[in-house]
């Protein structure tokens, strides 16, 4: 409920905002965007997994475990493709899908050249409806705008340990989960439509239970945190 009411109220500034603000007509009404993201999503839990089966294989093995983190471990990385339309005025409606990606090792080493590693990878596939409020700034080819949205967040986790080693494990599964994002960003639109942006965003999308053949229901992982991204498109 807290959150519907959060939502709720963000939604009624714009209306608020659209009221009382002003309209440029020589701002874009379509906009069609490609950005590249790199976000901070903390994952203990899955961490904490793949370190405990790297040091629970290892000494059966005679290996010794070396448990890695590395910068995509916590550094969500992907892309976003968005439409967006303002019906003549400073508010706008948009649709953006994407896919962001981030991987958890630990590795097992011995005498030999030999190698082995956990891995737990979590992929999300978002389809979020945001609407947006777009702020003039002093240069008549740019401006400021926030948003914020709710989508569905398609997530696939998947669980490895290569290459084959006894016992040796695969899993995978799937969840889908309602989240919802906030975002600051700046534009810059050329005279011929060409534009380019960047920006921050704030998402909020846990999963906690991945239907499927992976052995740990109840697992949670998640994409919630903040992003940076930037991007390029064309306004019309």
């Amino acid at each position: 409920m807290r959150k519907l009411g959060f939502i709720s109220a963000f939604m009624l500034f714009f209306f608020i905002a659209n009221v009382t603000g002003f309209a440029d007509s020589n701002k874009p009404d379509f906009q069609v965007l490609l950005s590249g993201s790199l976000g901070f999503a903390y994952n203990k839990n899955l961490i904490d997994m793949t370190s405990d089966d790297a040091d629970y294989f290892a000494p059966s093995l005679a290996w010794e475990e070396e448990t890695v983190i590395p910068l995509w471990a916590v550094l969500p990385m992907g892309f976003d493709l968005g439409f967006r339309y303002f019906p003549g005025s400073n508010i706008g409606l948009g649709l953006e899908i994407g896919s962001h990606t981030l991987t958890v090792e630990s590795k097992m080493t011995c005498e030999f050249p030999d190698k082995a590693t956990v891995t737990a990878e979590l992929t999300v596939r978002p389809i979020v409806g945001n609407i947006y409020y777009r702020f003039d700034s002093d240069s008549s080819n740019s401006f400021v705008l926030i948003g914020g949205g709710v989508g569905y967040y398609f997530g696939e986790f998947k669980y490895d340990i290569k290459p084959n080693m006894v016992p040796s494990e695969s899993y995978s599964g799937k969840q889908s989960k309602i989240g919802f994002q906030l975002l600051l960003e700046y534009d810059y639109v050329f005279d011929i439509g060409l534009t380019l942006f960047g920006g921050a965003k704030y998402r909020y999308v846990e999963f906690d239970d991945f239907n499927g053949d992976f052995k740990g229901s109840g697992i949670k992982a998640k994409l919630t945190g903040v992003a940076l991204y930037i991007g390029g498109g064309y306004s019309f």
